[in-house]
């Protein structure tokens, strides 16, 4: 008997690591190879499959099952050639969600300690890095949204941004625990600590979403009569850094002119122009592959409006992208053709190709996730603030990011019924 508890509790902890290593450590690089562990979970799945499953997750397992009959019959419909990758992706969608639905509210119980491990390893990552490469001035680990701590230290992470949409869910909860939270001394330490390593490591996408984000915290305080200097001062400092960091203002700036001169200006006005004559050849390759990637989009979804199934945009985009370049007509829109042909540059976009309209019914799980009163502010934080800026600025498709996880979360919440209040 005894020896079945420990089993237990030695599958309990596994099952958190592996969560853990899915949300926050899933991009890591080891002499220029990426390690797959954040799919070393669908080993641990056959110890979930259980009775429980069937009975209490009913609704969300048939959901699941919409999503495999969507990708297959939408396949078979247009003719997709599906290889053993294609299979295997759906296979590991069902068994990591399985394992996340049946240990989600096991994880809740422990996120709070697994927060604060996080924080403390990224602490000692950090100072461990500064000292190893002898940086003693401030200009050396404080960059900006193209070279920093992060991007000059890419052992977990290959990008910035990878980093950011990875750790704001972690950066706002520590910011609300600061502030709004009665927590010891060595916590706020902690946790301010890790909050200005995270927001020092800042990428564009990451500074846009604590913009979004400290809006809507400001108008829940707001409406809470509690105050709003802390999310203000981050809205101020994120909103100064857009505009005063000449890298950062260049990538957006560059978005929002490509949107300007093909969407607002001759997009809809010279429709029936074979060739549009647009946009100076200069801009930047991640705010062109932004844009292509909603122009990509709203070519696959004028085709197939209720898209076209699971992790399938990938047979659609190339052809997308063409498309566009030719009706652009611009030497720099060659390098978007096979940049970014899955994952796309935002899950909105992959989304939204995938499964078309249908995608929206989304977005109700998500308010009534914002409005669930059994469901504590710095949780919602924890798992909106990195789903948010995946969906609509940054995100690497279902597997990374911990995007799978942050769904599933929103989705569990609304189609079962907790017992207990989520705190």
């Amino acid at each position: 008997m005894i020896s079945m508890n420990k089993n237990t509790i030695l599958l309990k902890y596994s099952v958190l690591f592996f969560i853990t290593i899915f949300l926050f450590a899933w991009d890591m690089f080891i002499y220029e190879y990426q390690f797959k562990i954040k799919y070393l979970g669908v080993v641990l799945v056959p110890f979930f499959i259980n009775k429980n499953l069937f009975f209490s997750n009913s609704r969300i397992l048939l959901l699941f099952l919409i999503i495999v009959l969507h990708k297959f019959v939408t396949g078979y419909y247009l003719n997709l050639e599906y290889n053993y990758s294609d299979v295997l992706e759906i296979l590991i969608f069902i068994m990591l969600s399985i394992l996340f639905i049946q240990n989600f509210n096991h994880f809740i119980n422990y996120y709070k300690q697994i927060i604060l491990i996080c924080s403390i390893i990224l602490i000692i990552y950090f100072i461990a890095f500064i000292i190893i490469n002898e940086i003693y001035l401030p200009d050396d680990i404080i960059g900006s949204c193209y070279e920093n701590f992060i991007s000059k230290n890419n052992l977990i992470f290959m990008e910035g941004s990878h980093f950011g949409f990875s750790f704001i869910g972690i950066f706002l909860y520590s910011i609300y625990l600061i502030f709004y939270k009665n927590i010891s001394n060595i916590r706020k330490v902690i946790f301010i600590l890790s909050s200005a390593i995270i927001f020092l490591n800042y990428s564009t996408s990451f500074l846009i979403s604590c913009v979004v984000m400290s809006l809507i915290i400001i108008l829940y305080l707001t409406l809470k009569k509690e105050k709003i200097l802390p999310f203000f001062l981050i809205f101020l400092f994120s909103s100064s850094i857009l505009y005063f960091d000449k890298q950062c203002n260049a990538r957006m700036l560059s978005a929002l002119k490509i949107i300007d001169d093909t969407v607002l200006y001759k997009f809809f006005i010279k429709k029936d122009t074979q060739k549009i004559d647009v946009i100076q050849e200069s801009h930047n390759l991640s705010s062109v592959i932004y844009v292509n990637s909603f122009f990509n989009s709203k070519e696959i979804i004028t085709k197939h409006q209720f898209g076209v199934g699971f992790n399938n945009k990938h047979f659609f985009y190339k052809e997308a992208s063409i498309k566009n370049k030719n009706k652009f007509n611009k030497s720099y829109w060659n390098f978007s053709i096979n940049l970014n042909n899955n994952d796309g540059s935002n899950n909105f976009v992959k989304m939204f190709s995938e499964f078309g309209y249908i995608f929206f019914i989304f977005f109700y799980l998500i308010i009534k996730f914002i409005l669930n009163k059994n469901i504590a502010i710095e949780l919602k934080l924890f798992i909106l603030s990195p789903l948010i800026e995946q969906i609509f600025f940054r995100g690497a498709g279902y597997f990374n990011g911990g995007f799978l996880f942050y769904v599933l979360s929103v989705s569990y919440t609304h189609l079962t019924l907790p017992t207990t209040p989520y705190v």
